[in-house]
């Protein structure tokens, strides 16, 4: 039966998220993953079809993308080789595998995968493929045999044989392909046959007369991936036939790639022009940057890829600043078209980033550009109001969305203000919008149940927390995964009650809830925070069994914890095996080893700090700051202290409340009462500026 094809989801979906969604229509035999799409098959076509007609266009994810949700345009999926036939391919001891997650598989994963069927000798992994190389041919063919369709993370991968052994043929320049670096036109030792969708990208693009337009789409959705997916083959010019083409050898031009990792797959094949079209492309964004900043006359005839690409860029890394200035550089471009998505996704970013003045001013502007309000933009005001504390707000936005017209609030609108008065600890609100929910026929899903739990456990209401976590069980249509998992035991373990932490964990496990890396990273601290040092490491090893690999947040987390307890020579370790083992450092980690040394007496070792992550590309924030002043006022070296402040302001990093406060408690601290009212002024004028006017959003 033809399978059904399910593109446009978030690339941090699993498998798992996409079971749960199509097993409610009907029994599933597989899901094929690939990359930012995924084959689903269904036992009964007419559940198939349920599933399309009420899937399609629907909101799904973190980032509530809409699904594309159709008929499969063939009945498997596209061979792998369409040159030979692969009973031609002759058996090597060299496997290829694709298609795993590449964001979330690591060497660890692959060797546990393959090492049931022999001896490995060589892995090595290349984006989102990789080579396993066995020490016999017996290996390799039962290795093939065995794991091809097979499972890795989720995702459904594909093993092959390898055209070449890693030792049948050396190159000549560098003595071995292993380095990764062969030349092209002599041919890859390991690749495959050319895929069908090669073709597609070597044909000719149309010209420039739709470009504007076709750069208008990218306000809607983030710069697209380095694989093309069936999501976007409707966009696809037709391939070109040989004849057709011509004989000349006259220069095609190729498809833009708006990606970072296809730009960066481009350049490490060695494809012509790759570097320098990188370059041009990323000092264009960095330019769009330093326009939007600047006071003076902005232009009206930017290149929209380098406009919207700085713009996905701000969004993404939540400069919400930085988005704003750049957005108004957009809206006086001459090809600029007024998009709802765009300010939806401008909505979040100001959610999560607590600026309900500048949200409201957002939402008004739209509404002066004649734009009709989408359920997407008052779900993001309502979540912008209500994360930052400013409930009667948010229900104010929610009641003037059920009165307009083709916009009424859904299932993820009231999961974002029930998580709105969770994270405020307004409980009391709860009842009513539940009330409201099943009035209006909206079912109480995972996600609301999730964010009820959570609130509570971080209130430390446990009875509260356990009697929703029942009320979860007892509805039948929701059951608890891995978010409630990890609210859960992080609720007893954040407040020292590890003993709770453990016994919830074993009985997630008999639910059939697995643990994943951020379930060890919240036992990890849990057990540091309660000075549990023995088994807090016990779970870092327990970790490296299971093949969990120690993230940045593992290691912060451990490095913190050592501080804290005044261990430097143990900080300093795990500091150290963080950097060998590759994971790169953060803020966090920074703020961290401040705070340890700090806290020991070694404010010596703090320039130290400040020097290494100026050698690194790590951008120093606010926090980071007020550690490094938090330090130095308790030792009371005031001058110190506001060359900190200085330099903070000359990185561009806008000081905040705790940093006013810190720094006015040790004026206060030495009676310098002129600094500190000089202080408390111009943190008033902070305050008035954050806050912004937060007015009616009724747009009248």
């Amino acid at each position: 039966m033809r399978p059904v094809f399910c593109g446009n989801f978030d690339h941090d979906t699993r498998q798992y998220d996409l079971e749960r969604l199509f097993s409610k229509y009907g029994p599933i035999s597989r899901i094929d993953m690939k990359t930012g799409y995924a084959f689903v098959y269904f036992e009964d076509e007419r559940d198939a079809e349920d599933a399309i007609r009420r899937l399609d266009n629907v909101s799904f994810g973190y980032d509530r993308r809409r699904l594309s949700v159709e008929w499969s345009r063939q009945v498997e999926p596209v061979p792998k080789s369409r040159d030979r036939p692969t009973g031609d391919v002759k058996p090597t001891r060299t496997l290829f595998v694709i298609n795993f997650d590449p964001m979330r598989t690591k060497i660890q994963d692959i060797e546990r995968h393959f090492e049931p069927y022999g001896k490995i000798a060589n892995i090595r992994i290349r984006r989102n493929f990789a080579f396993v190389q066995y020490e016999t041919q017996e290996e390799a063919s039962a290795a093939v045999k065995n794991t091809d369709k097979s499972t890795i993370l989720d995702r459904v991968v594909t093993v092959e044989y390898a055209f070449r052994d890693d030792d049948n043929e050396r190159d000549d320049r560098y003595g071995s392909p292993k380095r990764g670096t062969y030349d092209r036109r002599r041919g890859n030792p390991y690749m495959r046959s050319p895929s069908p969708s090669l073709s597609i990208w070597k044909n000719p693009i149309r010209g420039r007369s739709g470009s504007a337009s076709a750069m208008m789409n990218l306000q809607t959705q983030l710069p697209p991936t380095s694989s093309p997916g069936p999501a976007s083959r409707a966009s696809r010019a037709p391939v070109v036939p040989a004849a057709r083409r011509g004989t000349g050898r006259r220069r095609q031009r190729r498809k833009p790639s708006s990606s970072p990792s296809t730009r960066e797959a481009e350049a490490e094949h060695g494809q012509p022009d790759a570097l320098a079209r990188i370059l041009r492309t990323e000092a264009a964004v960095s330019g769009v940057s330093r326009k939007a900043a600047a006071a003076r006359q902005q232009s009206t005839n930017l290149w929209p890829r380098a406009v919207l690409e700085a713009l996905d860029s701000a969004v993404a890394a939540c400069r919400w600043e930085s988005a704003l200035e750049i957005f108004e550089l957009l809206r006086k471009q001459h090809w600029y078209e007024p998009r709802s998505q765009t300010y939806a996704r401008l909505l979040m970013m100001l959610g999560k980033c607590r600026q309900p003045g500048p949200a409201a001013s957002l939402f008004k502007a739209m509404l002066s550009e004649r734009l009709r309000p989408t359920a997407d933009v008052y779900t993001a005001l309502v979540g912008a109001y209500g994360y930052s504390g400013l409930l009667e707000e948010a229900l104010t936005a929610v009641e003037q969305m059920k009165g307009a017209a083709d916009c009424k609030p859904d299932g993820y609108t009231f999961s974002v203000l029930i998580d709105c008065c969770a994270k405020s600890r307004r409980f009391d609100l709860i009842p009513a919008v539940l009330d409201e929910m099943s009035y209006l026929g909206i079912e109480c899903n995972s996600v609301i149940h999730n964010a009820i739990i959570d609130g509570y456990g971080k209130a430390a209401m446990f009875e509260e927390m356990e009697s929703a976590l029942s009320t979860m069980l007892e509805s039948g249509s929701n059951v608890p995964d891995i978010y409630t998992m990890n609210s859960v035991i992080g609720a007893y373990g954040n407040h020292g009650r590890t003993d709770e932490m453990e016994k919830s964990y074993s009985e997630f496990q008999l639910m059939g809830v697995e643990p994943d890396t951020k379930t060890f990273n919240i036992m990890i601290k849990s057990y540091g925070k309660a000075g549990m040092y023995d088994k807090m490491m016990s779970i870092f090893r327990y970790m490296k069994k299971r093949f969990f690999s120690p993230t940045a947040v593992t290691f912060n987390t451990v490095i913190e914890c050592f501080g804290r307890a005044g261990n430097i020579e143990k900080m300093e370790y795990y500091f150290r095996l963080m950097k060998i083992q590759g994971v790169k450092p953060n803020h966090i980690t920074y703020c961290s080893l401040v705070n340890g040394y700090s806290k020991a007496g070694l404010l010596d070792k703090v320039p130290g700090i400040i020097r290494q992550t100026e050698n690194t590309n790590v951008v120093l924030d606010t926090p980071f700051f007020n550690c490094v002043i938090s330090a130095y006022a308790k030792s009371g070296d005031i001058k110190i202290m506001e060359e900190m402040l200085q330099l903070m302001k000359e990185k561009k990093c806008k000081p905040d409340k705790i940093t006013y406060a810190t720094m006015i408690q040790a004026y206060t601290a030495l009676r310098m009462d002129e600094a500190a009212r000089l202080l408390e002024m111009e943190a008033e004028r902070f305050d008035k500026r954050l806050l912004g006017p937060v007015s009616e959003v009724d747009g009248k």
